[in-house]
């Protein structure tokens, strides 16, 4: 959230203390991306029988505590999970503007070649969660929320085999924990990267120091940054695009994910009765702005001892409880049933007949072709009131010549 200029975001952290062992053989800090927050994953994970899964922060930030100490695995084949195959241990864990970021150690003097796969490799690897005693909002619902989880231990495998293609994973060197190289390991692949750019404008077998002078190495040199930066530059470029295309089609498919929950919702209570088309429009449009919503909003809710708090809900939640709470609408013909009157829950429209003064049945129907042009004017002008169009409806009724006969009820008079 932006407030102020400066970006207000929250972070929940928690970790293990674990005594400091100046150079220990096994253990090699690491630092990874462990699964990104509030949005749908990119492919099913397992046990989600097919469905997308979202880890919302408030969930994740409640389970930390039983990430800690949980072991790391790795498949041979980098593409899964082995559990059986322990290869370090989680430290810390943190939630970090829609991210839930993990350290430990691994485990490098007991698999001292996963180490140099995983640096060798460091743009490929990602991270994956495993997780139990799972609770998920709606298991019909398309994109299933995970209202609770506990963890249980966490994978390394190549990024694309994830349920979520953007986690990551460093392995640091020597026993620092910032996740920073070393000057000796910072030269080294400086070194390889200026052999390797030689040899690809030179050829492998050219003797540069015959070659050159001090000047046409300097000059060189130069070329050589200038294109690493324009390189740099442009993969930046590519890579801001391509998160702008990933954050866009992460909201769109929450708002496909909102927008089934609603149709659902609405589908049910109106099988039940409990929507009409004059309400239709409106909850549509409220509807609209709800699901577009991509967060809570603050409300003042009433207390049993008459007081308030303040409160903070989900609009598109808040706005299928409504119509849940609903009462149910009688069917015109079932107004005066007995069985309709002595129903709970429902809203019974009698109208009290004297001997002088008996109910229409022409102003009835009149009232209804007004209601049906109300509702063909709504569709055609959506930003046109319920009132407005049925003042309209009933003017064009009247005229079409279905005023009621003489001395009839007339509908809408007073």
């Amino acid at each position: 959230m932006q407030r102020g200029g400066q970006l207000d975001f929250t972070l929940e952290a928690m970790a293990l203390e674990i005594p400091e062992v100046a150079e220990h053989p096994n253990r090699h800090p690491f630092r990874g991306v462990l699964t990104h927050l509030d949005v749908p994953s990119d492919v099913p994970p397992l046990g989600a029988e097919g469905h997308l899964v979202v880890l919302p922060s408030t969930v994740a930030e409640r389970a930390l505590a039983s990430l800690l100490g949980m072991a790391v695995n790795f498949a041979a084949s980098a593409r899964g999970h082995d559990v059986r195959r322990k290869v370090g241990v989680i430290t810390s864990a943190e939630v970090v503007a829609g991210q839930l970021e993990v350290a430990g150690y691994l485990f490098a003097k007991d698999f001292p070649e996963l180490i140099g796969e995983i640096r060798a490799r460091r743009g490929d690897m990602g991270m994956s969660y495993e997780i139990t005693n799972v609770l998920v909002e709606d298991v019909e619902a398309a994109v299933w929320v995970l209202n609770r989880v506990t963890f249980t231990g966490a994978a390394i495998l190549e990024r694309d085999a994830a349920a979520f293609k953007r986690t990551s994973l460093a392995a640091t060197a020597g026993a620092q924990q910032g996740g920073a190289m070393d000057d000796k390991e910072l030269k080294k692949s400086m070194f390889a990267s200026i052999e390797e750019w030689f040899r690809s404008k030179f050829g492998g077998t050219t003797d540069l120091a015959a070659a050159f002078t001090e000047v046409d190495a300097r000059r060189i040199a130069a070329e050589a940054v200038a294109g690493l930066k324009t390189e740099l530059g442009a993969q930046l470029t590519a890579l801001t695009e391509e998160n702008k295309q990933l954050k866009a089609a992460q909201l769109t498919a929450v708002a496909d994910a909102r927008r089934a929950k609603w149709n659902a919702a609405l589908a049910a209570e109106q099988k039940a009765g409990k929507v009409v088309p004059a309400l239709l429009a409106n909850l549509q449009a409220q509807a609209e702005l709800a699901i577009a919503a991509t967060g809570k909003v603050k409300v003042m809710q009433a207390q049993a001892d008459r007081s308030s708090r303040e409160v903070e809900v989900d609009p598109l939640e808040a706005l299928i409880q409504h119509i849940a709470t609903l009462p149910q609408i009688v069917p015109a013909g079932d107004v005066a049933g007995e069985a309709t009157r002595a129903a709970s829950k429902v809203i019974e429209m009698r109208f009290n007949e004297t001997q002088d003064c008996k109910v229409d049945p022409e102003s009835l129907q009149l009232n209804a072709q007004a209601e049906a042009i109300a509702a063909e004017l709504r569709k055609q002008d959506p930003k046109l009131t319920v009132l407005a169009a049925f003042k309209e409806g009933l003017r064009r009724a009247r005229a079409s010549g279905s005023t009621p006969r003489a001395g009839g009820m007339t509908a809408g008079a007073v």
